[in-house]
């Protein structure tokens, strides 16, 4: 068995949590899991989002995260916990995920993954995971990262023993080195679940935006959003066509990231494609007043721009910021 320095070092377990039976009340006692098929998917993932963003839900949520993390860590020091869970819908004959880790996908090594079970959970529905670790592949190793090596540690895990079972007020919990997936639902029921991280603030293994997770205000006991440098200031929606541009998405992305960060857009500009970048070469070394008008110019992603554009981002005179890449340009007018 193979010993992973640094890690959370949590053999999976199953947690015990009355919270657990109030999510599957409250859960299906809002979604008809019985009117869920193939061509209602999507608005059924929908409502499951929906119901996330309730007060009742995040109550629950906020709860859980607490309990979780004191039998993991110790305390609930440093903690943060995803903003929204995952839901999972998994109809008969469908395929969940091949087996990975959640480090593999990001999840730093501090983060511990809530699996909660609502809706038949049962063998042949449910997925699987390397309970007693006794899987000789090393996720840490990119050199032995291959198709044919998770092949032969998929007949490894997928086996009755390693089927993951909570009864109905009970979660399933593992760290992100655990290896764990989901084979073809082979039962003829739908299986209903969701699932979360929580990890610590201070994570640098992780890639994920952990500024973008729940944080918890330790004097309070309450969970809040670190607010975006942007959030309640006036920006300037830019938008740049062309081939390889997709505007649509382009607009999504700034809309979504606007509505999530509070960006205020009050404008917006398009860019003369057909004659490399005029406009936003304008708007960032402009000296009129747009930095009067304006905090920031907001851009879906910095691969949009050409080189030469990018360049004089370094001596901007507006904040610019890429969505995308989660990165912010600042100018030099608050260093004078």
């Amino acid at each position: 068995m193979i010993l992973f320095a640094n890690t959370t070092k949590l053999k999976p377990r199953y947690f015990h949590s009355q919270t657990v039976s109030q999510f599957r009340e409250i859960i299906l006692s809002n979604i008809n899991s019985l009117c869920i098929t193939n061509g209602t998917y999507l608005s059924a993932k929908s409502a499951f989002f929906n119901l996330f963003g309730t007060n009742d839900f995040k109550s629950l949520y906020f709860q859980l995260t607490k309990q979780v993390a004191i039998s993991v860590y110790g305390s609930t020091k440093n903690i943060c916990v995803q903003t929204t869970p995952t839901p999972r819908i998994f109809l008969p004959g469908s395929h969940g995920t091949s087996i990975h880790c959640d480090y593999w996908y990001g999840h730093g090594i501090t983060s511990t993954t809530v699996w909660v079970p609502i809706f038949n959970c049962v063998s042949g529905s449910t997925f699987y995971a390397d309970l007693a670790r006794t899987s000789d592949y090393d996720p840490l190793d990119a050199s032995s990262f291959g198709l044919a090596n998770l092949e032969s540690v998929s007949k490894s895990i997928f086996i009755d023993k390693n089927k993951v079972l909570p009864d109905s007020s009970s979660c399933f919990i593992f760290d992100s080195l655990t290896l764990h997936g989901s084979d073809v639902n082979e039962s003829n029921v739908l299986r209903l679940s969701f699932d979360f991280r929580i990890c610590k603030t201070n994570d640098n293994s992780s890639t994920k935006d952990l500024k973008n997770y729940y944080h918890l205000d330790e004097s309070s006991e309450s969970f809040y959003l670190p607010v975006h440098p942007l959030s309640a200031k006036p920006c300037l929606k830019y938008i740049v066509g062309g081939n390889g541009r997709n505007t649509f998405a382009q607009h999504i992305i700034i809309d979504q990231a606007s509505k999530r960060y509070g960006f205020l857009i009050t404008d917006q500009e398009a860019e003369v494609e057909r004659y490399g970048f005029p406009i936003l070469t304008e708007l960032i070394t402009s000296k009129s007043n747009l930095s009067e008008k304006y905090h920031a110019i907001i851009i879906a992603s910095k691969s949009l721009l050409d080189q030469h554009t990018s360049s004089l981002l370094s001596s901007t005179s507006i904040d610019v910021y890429f969505c995308l890449e989660n990165e912010m340009i600042t100018s030099t007018k608050y260093f004078p």
